[in-house]
């Protein structure tokens, strides 16, 4: 039997474990988020056209890798180590150090010459994307094997992002203390890299001693790559959340990325008012997870998320047509992006879970990892595509790029108006695609209840 039945209240510790497991991997997603593009294009002197290309084929080699990762994860032999079952924390654990490894080789700059930096930042890209999908895959689809429960898995979801946009604001504030104390930028992404790996390998650690995964699920059966994901292709809940998924993530990684370009170039504030900002951002957006939970499990995921999109659009828009000298209305729009964010954080990833038992229902196959590697994969390729379109868009609005070492250059009239149209439009389209089809989305808490009953049913009588 299961060592931590469905329908009831894990223990803190469980939750606190499983959250936790997010909080190194958030930490180095979050300064990759915010300064990869800067650090490439301002610092290691990139220009933003091979940056672009850059995150275009890491992106990409992600993506595959994900589907690759999901199938292995499903189909691969478990462990019983005492009365423990492990089989998803056993990729967890082999991450853990590639990991770490990786992401520091992200912040070094071993040479000057575009190409090589161009080969040196794509093969280490790629690895570390590699390494980070390990964790991912196998992380996220732990979450339905801790509870069946509608309002634990949210929960659980609550905890995670909880863990995870804390260690965000926690390593921008570190950002933001380096800055103050070092003042050089090379040092500080260096130090950055070794804080974060550190994390990562412990983060990983504790989630794995602080969860249990369970036995007595179906497993999947060894199959070919596409074996497998052509019968996923047929399952409309899936389909809808990683397209809900996708959208708003895009929304949720891209902004980050060209906020630093909006408050040095067009704001004219110092490098510092980077971190402060999303600081704010991120800070009122972990606040609001507090809030938007409980809400969420009393009215209703659809009309929370809906909510928090409004918020968030308006917000873009307010940043986009800020001026110098703004600052206090530019923190006050941080704010209010930040709440309508929270949703984003919450609502898509919560409803995995859900389609995971609708699936199991249908066909007899639990194959979360699989439906989480092609959320995911979807994801990565949909962001792979915006932060490339991105660099290219900048690249030919005259965009400039700083080269090691010397003072950051004024930036045309033509790039400081791309600057702004992205930080605009780029969310609202991707918010407006979300809402859209989350709007279609089939399974609702009553629904979502039948089917963890009749799957109960059908495992009593199987035994």
């Amino acid at each position: 039997m299961s060592e931590i039945p469905a329908s009831k209240q894990l223990p803190v510790t469980t939750r606190i474990a499983y959250g936790v497991g997010d909080l190194g991997a958030s930490m180095a997603g979050n300064i990759l988020i915010v300064f990869c593009f800067f650090f490439l294009t301002n610092v290691a002197g990139l220009p933003a056209n091979l940056t672009g290309l850059v995150l275009l084929i890491g992106n990409i080699a992600s993506a595959m890798s994900m589907l690759l990762v999901g199938v292995w994860s499903d189909t691969s032999s478990g462990l019983r180590v005492g009365k423990s079952w492990w089989k998803k924390r056993l990729w967890l654990l082999g991450s853990a150090p590639i990991f770490g490894l990786t992401f520091f080789l992200l912040w070094l700059i071993p040479f000057q010459g575009d190409w090589a930096k161009f080969a040196y930042y794509t093969v280490v890209t790629v690895c570390y994307n590699f390494a980070a999908t390990t964790h991912q895959i196998p992380y996220g689809a732990l979450l339905p094997d801790l509870t069946e429960d509608t309002e634990e898995i949210t929960r659980l979801t609550g905890y995670r992002f909880s863990f995870s946009l804390g260690g965000g604001i926690g390593v921008l504030a570190i950002a933001q203390g380096l800055n103050i104390w070092l003042d050089r930028p090379k040092e500080e992404f260096f130090i950055l890299g070794i804080i974060c790996a550190l994390f990562i390998v412990a983060s990983i650690f504790w989630c794995c001693l602080g969860t249990s995964e369970r036995d007595d699920l179906p497993t999947t059966e060894s199959e070919s790559l596409w074996t497998q994901i052509k019968p996923a292709l047929t399952n409309r809940p899936l389909l809808l959340l990683i397209g809900i998924y996708s959208f708003s993530w895009l929304a949720l990684q891209l902004i980050p990325s060209i906020l630093p370009y909006l408050v040095t170039n067009c704001l004219e504030l110092k490098s510092k008012a980077i971190a402060q900002l999303i600081l704010v951002m991120q800070g009122t957006a972990w606040a609001a997870l507090f809030v938007w939970e409980p809400l969420s499990r009393k009215l209703g995921k659809k009309p929370i998320f809906g909510s928090g999109a409004i918020m968030w659009m308006l917000a873009q828009v307010g940043l986009a047509t800020l001026h110098p000298g703004q600052t206090n209305l530019m923190y006050s729009l941080a704010i209010f992006a930040g709440i309508g964010m929270a949703t984003a954080y919450l609502i898509p990833p919560s409803r995995l879970p859900e389609v995971v038992d609708w699936d199991e229902l249908k066909t007899g196959q639990r194959r979360e990892g699989l439906f989480y590697s092609l959320m995911m994969f979807s994801q990565k390729i949909v962001l792979a595509l915006g932060l490339f379109f991105v660099g290219q868009i900048l690249s030919w609005s005259g965009f400039v790029h700083s080269h090691p070492g010397q003072e950051a250059p004024l930036q045309p009239d033509s790039a400081m108006l791309t600057i702004r149209l992205i930080i605009a439009l780029v969310p609202i389209l991707a918010l407006l695609i979300s809402l859209v089809l989350s709007r279609f989305y089939p399974i609702s808490k009553e629904v979502h209840e039948d089917t963890v009953s009749e799957l109960e049913k059908r495992r009593v009588a199987t035994q």
